[in-house]
């Protein structure tokens, strides 16, 4: 997960959601999580990734136990295993006995914390993407109304 093809995935992924949503290249990307109510790729793969490990680490069939075990606990950074479960804990802040905390409210809550300043910034968006698209209309009389 800490490899500079999976940063190369999200600045595309990221610049895709910019064009889909015909958001000016320069909008903020902690903007599009926002906007568009979805956690950042990152994130969103750095969860999955948690919870796959978490899996492997109390699965009943003990070969996959194991080999999880020793990848995260023994092997650590120098196993792919070990390397995404310490790589998962450390964006979120856990010690690596903590990896089984992770989900997707546990993200959800993190990176809303993280981006709770933008929120009125990506409300905004929000609003005018939906008047663009036509699936709301900015009302005259309450426009007059505010400036009051």
């Amino acid at each position: 997960m800490s490899h500079s093809s999976i940063d190369n995935v999200c600045i595309a992924w990221r610049k895709g959601l910019r064009r889909a949503l015909g958001l000016p290249w320069r909008t903020h990307s902690a903007l599009l999580a926002l906007v568009t109510g979805t956690l950042p790729l990152m994130d969103e793969l750095l969860c999955r990734t948690a919870m796959f490990v978490s899996k492997c680490l109390t699965s009943d069939n003990s070969l996959v136990n194991f080999v999880a075990r020793h990848g995260v606990y023994v092997f650590g950074q120098n196993s792919p295993v070990g390397s995404n479960a310490l790589w998962c804990c450390m964006r979120f802040g856990l010690r690596l006995d903590m990896l089984k905390l992770i989900n997707r409210n546990f993200v959800s809550y993190h990176v809303s914390t993280e981006l709770h300043t933008y929120n009125v910034t990506a409300s905004v968006i929000y609003d005018l993407l939906c008047v663009k698209s036509h699936q709301a209309e900015l009302s005259v009389l309450g426009a007059a109304e505010c400036r009051h």
